[in-house]
């Protein structure tokens, strides 16, 4: 199953990387249909539309346009730093094991861990109430996959929770401050909800083996979901994978979360294009080198700190 669902992965990056007459011949019908949405119908509305399309691994999907348009057109994530988490996910997962997405949107990588773990255990965790009635759609038939409808902070004190419009709905956070200097950011009201929360160490708490994959996507509270996690994160091993932004995007949490992880033995890695890791100890350097804003960077716990 393995090389069967890289090689479907191998097309879902082709597509991305082909010219917009090639998408279109792959899928004139959604192409068309997405392209006239997002380019006029959306800009006039500022409301998303749901559909539903299917997966390069054989989970069909809703999602909200435009937000989803990448799933809708390819059948996957199609940013370089996605294809390579799902190459690497793909790669590394194994049958028992478990994956903690937080951040899970409308459920992509939960959906993938699934298929790949079998009788594995997934955590999809989602604080966007937009959102986790999407994720909840999508997961409801997957008995391995429990939704969390909470935050992951520090302290399970509610927090407020701010919902983007759907064409920024990647960007819902607990910390908008870091957008203040975006444009985009500038010209929206974001909404405002008081949601529960929980800690990664609660989260945890019932798990029972020691092959973990933690997935952070928490756009500003990556420190807070690391400082709630300290109990099991020193005691265990568990593999971290947590979207890093780079400096000129105000990446002050994402910093810290770094040196809360390397104080506890974890060293960052970036996934290579075939999907291995790669040593990296300076995750804002490596950015900077490759001239990208963010990519999926993962925590490996030192030899001789490993439990």
């Amino acid at each position: 199953m393995e090389e069967d669902l890289l090689f479907r992965l191998n097309a879902v990056e082709r597509l991305a990387n082909a010219s917009k007459l090639e998408r279109f011949l792959s899928r004139p019908v959604s192409y068309g249909f997405a392209m006239v949405f997002n380019k006029a119908v959306y800009p006039l509305t500022r409301k998303g539309i749901l559909r539903k399309a299917g997966t390069f691994f054989g989970c069909p999907m809703q999602m909200l346009l435009p937000a989803g348009t990448d799933i809708f057109l390819a059948g996957g994530k199609t940013h370089r730093s996605e294809v390579r988490l799902a190459r690497y996910m793909i790669r590394t997962l194994r049958p028992g094991g478990a994956f903690i997405d937080i951040g899970a949107h409308f459920g992509y990588f939960s959906l993938l861990a699934s298929r790949v773990m079998h009788k594995g255990t997934v955590w999809s965790v989602e604080a966007s109430p937009a959102n986790f009635a999407i994720l909840s759609a999508n997961i409801g038939h997957v008995d391995t996959i429990r939704s969390v409808h909470k935050a992951v902070s520090d302290s399970n004190e509610p927090v407020a929770f701010y919902e983007m419009p759907v064409i920024y709905s990647e960007y819902n956070t607990t910390e908008p401050g870091q957008f203040e200097q975006e444009t985009w950011f500038q010209q929206l009201k974001p909404e405002k909800h008081l949601i529960e929360s929980t800690t990664l160490d609660q989260l945890v708490d019932a798990l029972d083996t020691p092959d973990v994959m933690i997935k952070i996507d928490v756009e500003g509270a990556e420190a807070r979901v690391i400082r709630g996690g300290q109990q099991y994160l020193n005691s265990h091993s568990p593999v971290v994978v947590m979207e890093y932004l780079a400096p000129r995007r105000n990446n002050r949490h994402h910093r810290e979360a770094l040196q809360l992880l390397t104080g506890m033995h974890y060293r960052a890695h970036f996934i290579d294009a075939e999907g291995d890791l790669k040593a990296c100890p300076d995750p804002d350097a490596y950015l900077e080198a490759e001239q990208i804003d963010s990519d999926n960077i993962v925590f490996v716990k030192t030899t001789a700190a490993a439990v």
